[in-house]
């Protein structure tokens, strides 16, 4: 039977009621320490991933204390919102499997402002390029990498870049990558789709690279990398694939086009990727019945020709040249597509400074064009050569360190063009009759014969023609039949 507790124990009370209000006290610290301990959790992980995982909020950050490799046949996934901190400079997270992440943020251990400050300095150290090394991709791998911000890797290892390729086949869409100690995307074999993301302030040279035509590449901005070359990717573009990417405040603003790798199917390059700069020692050569079409209002430029059988834009039997209103001048012209070698006024164009197109078989349509600067080791800016054919209508070829145009053998349509300002034997020249020359200005080509030509100019196809200002203002003709005189001693 219980008994009631006197009212006059005043002590006893207290003591039960001091006992119950410590208790609510304990519960409620404790209730605090657990949700405190929920909000920023931190998990550490390292080694290979052979199960499909998430990795989700409640478990972020996840700092990866090691390099982290996700297992061929299994999947990765980083859901929005969570914080991947790389702890040392060689900590990569590797693919062999499948990466999904989407609205993620991979930076370093030391970004306190992503994830909160992991590593428990206060403001002691603060994130820099370098601090991780990358996501790496590797053969038959395969991902999408959507909406997230890549920051602070890339540290230097050659080859290398804050998001590397090496195979497989992945998309990379809607980022941003950033603050890399190298370049922010390198694609070295595979299949890649790099669509839509800002590529900015990287140390590397390249904004993106790649080594093999990629999927896709449009919509880019490519900003602030204050060593790189915005893009350099292969020739072979393709058709309606790269497009639309865009160049600002790097140190060489242009798409670079690696000739190593020849055009062999259909390509198309658009206007909205200019300028396009044709690299050093290496020749874009259009071949396999392939077409390349360059749009209006694009600048092609040319590195300094340094051989005989570089810089040059070469088309092969079979194959098409097709360019309207295009500009193709040295890489050292600010006046076209502004300061492109990032250099300010130090170098200035001058003849000679790339090499040619040089149509070795294929042929050429250039219309409304401007063609400058060229001629380097070359017989002319404009070669037409094993029965090639030219046609040019209404541009200009002027600033050559050698002739104008030259066919030898060629067939050549030119209407309405401008040769001038070149230096060397001819404004034009050909070893076989014109179909077509008419309406063309020759002048100031300081060395030369304005025109040279097969004397059987046909009926029509070849008039008015005007010269001015060359070392010789005439059409001279290169095959009149000999005319024979005899002298009898003492006539």
């Amino acid at each position: 039977m219980l008994k009631a507790i006197p009212r006059g124990n005043s002590c006893s009370h207290s003591i039960w009621h001091l006992a119950f209000v410590s208790l609510i006290f304990l519960f409620s610290a404790i209730s605090t320490l657990v949700f405190t301990s929920t909000a920023h959790a931190t998990t550490y992980v390292s080694g290979p991933i052979s199960q499909n995982t998430t990795w989700t909020t409640a478990g972020s950050p996840y700092v990866l204390t090691g390099n982290v490799t996700v297992n061929a046949g299994y999947t990765l996934t980083v859901e929005s919102g969570v914080v991947v901190k790389p702890r040392q400079t060689s900590t990569a997270l590797i693919v062999n499997g499948t990466l999904n992440a989407t609205d993620a943020i991979f930076s370093s251990y030391k970004d306190d402002a992503n994830g909160g400050d992991t590593n428990g300095d206060g403001n002691a150290s603060s994130p820099a390029p370098g601090d991780w090394k990358n996501i790496n991709f590797a053969t038959g791998s395969s991902g999408t990498i959507s909406g997230c911000s890549i920051l602070n890797g890339g540290y230097s290892y050659a080859n290398t870049s804050e998001v590397n390729i090496a195979g497989g086949s992945v998309n990379i869409t809607g980022n941003t990558i950033s603050q890399s100690q190298t370049g922010g995307i390198y694609v070295s074999s595979g299949t890649a789709s790099i669509t839509n993301n800002t590529v900015s302030d990287n140390q590397g040279q390249y904004g993106i690279h790649s080594a093999t035509r990629l999927a896709a590449l449009y919509g880019n901005t490519i900003s602030n990398n204050s060593n790189a070359r915005a893009v350099y990717i292969p020739a072979t573009l393709g058709q309606g694939t790269v497009y639309n990417n865009t160049y600002a405040g790097n140190k060489q603003n242009a798409m670079f086009l690696n000739g190593s790798v020849a055009v062999t199917e259909n390509t198309v390059w658009p206007a909205s990727n200019s300028p396009y700069v044709i690299g050093s020692n290496g020749n874009i050569n259009i071949q396999s019945n392939a077409v390349l079409t360059i749009d209006s209002g694009v600048t092609v430029k040319f590195y300094t020709s340094s051989s005989i059988n570089w810089d040059r834009l070469q088309v092969y039997t079979g194959s098409t040249l097709s360019a309207t209103s295009v500009v193709f001048t040295s890489y050292y012209d600010d006046t076209h597509a502004g300061d492109t070698n990032g250099d300010g006024s130090a170098t200035t164009p001058a003849p000679g400074n790339w090499g040619s197109i040089y149509l070795a078989g294929g042929s050429g349509t250039l219309s409304g064009c401007t063609i400058s600067y060229g001629g380097g080791s070359q017989i002319a800016e404009i070669i037409a050569d094993n029965s090639g054919s030219a046609t040019i209508t209404g541009s200009t070829i002027s600033s050559s360190s050698s002739s104008g145009i030259n066919a030898n053998p060629g067939n050549l349509t030119i209407i309405n063009n401008t040769i001038s300002g070149n230096q060397g034997q001819y404004g034009i020249s050909a070893s076989t009759r014109p179909i077509a020359l008419y309406g063309n200005t020759f002048s100031n080509n300081s060395n030369a014969r304005a025109v040279y030509i097969p004397a059987t100019l046909g009926q029509g196809a070849i008039y008015n023609n005007t010269y001015s200002g060359n070392k010789y203002n005439a059409m001279f003709l290169n095959d009149l039949p000999p005319i024979l005189f005899t002298h009898q001693k003492g006539a």
